[in-house]
């Protein structure tokens, strides 16, 4: 499957992104990637017919966080492509494994899967010296409460 004009891969679909998006870049030269069940439960396909910049949708396991390689093996690199980028707060390990596939820039798999990891972001940002509200992850209600009684 070749995707001749495409220069921009979204991972997820963001309705918002796309709308801006048809305002900045060419017809045609934006990729969807997103999973089939979502695409067919945010009936993606027909929604993206209202915006000229999308050439397409390919279906690929863009939410599987265990196994990144996996979407890199169902997302074939359009050959122009320039820029993959996550649409969504699930897109962001998908589209650094597939910058990094194809030799774009990215954020890195690693520091992607720290970035969608909430508790492994802030332990990082606290051992590099980061300013950050007081945290602590809580594993239950109870945690929660105890975190709020000390915190206010």
């Amino acid at each position: 499957m070749c995707h001749v004009g495409v220069a921009y891969v979204l991972c997820g679909f963001s309705k918002g992104l796309i709308a801006d998006l048809d305002g900045l870049v060419p017809a045609a030269s934006v990729l969807v990637v997103e999973d089939e069940y979502v695409a067919g439960m945010r009936d993606v396909h027909r929604r993206v017919k209202e915006h000229p910049c999308v050439a397409a949708v390919v279906h690929a396991p863009v939410q599987d966080e265990r196994d990144p390689a996996r979407v890199v093996r169902a997302v074939p690199r359009p050959g122009q492509v320039r820029a993959v980028v996550p649409a969504t707060e699930y897109g962001v390990l998908a589209a650094a494994a597939l910058a990094a596939a194809w030799g774009l820039p990215g954020a890195g798999v690693p520091a992607a899967a720290i970035l969608r990891d909430k508790a492994a972001l802030r332990a990082h940002a606290d051992r590099a010296g980061l300013p950050q509200p007081r945290w602590r992850p809580a594993g239950s209600v109870e945690d929660v409460i105890a975190f709020r009684a000390g915190h206010g």
